[in-house]
């Protein structure tokens, strides 16, 4: 499940679940934003909601030959 968002609705996602949590060692972020198609996705944590549009799975990649 994930949200769908412009990169800065992401990141700003992404800083608020880390921020709840007190990562150690090589986790330091909840997620990483992905770039898809021109669009930025980041993964929904089950206790953060958002306005974002929610999306259960990630598109496929369109790859030009």
């Amino acid at each position: 499940m994930y949200y769908k968002g412009t990169k800065k609705e992401c990141e700003n996602y992404n800083k608020l679940v880390t921020a709840s949590f007190n990562f150690q060692g090589v986790t330091n972020s909840w997620s990483k934003v992905q770039e898809i198609n021109g669009c930025f996705y980041i993964d929904k944590h089950d206790n953060y909601d958002s306005e974002m549009e929610f999306v259960n799975e990630l598109p496929k990649i369109d790859i030009d030959v």
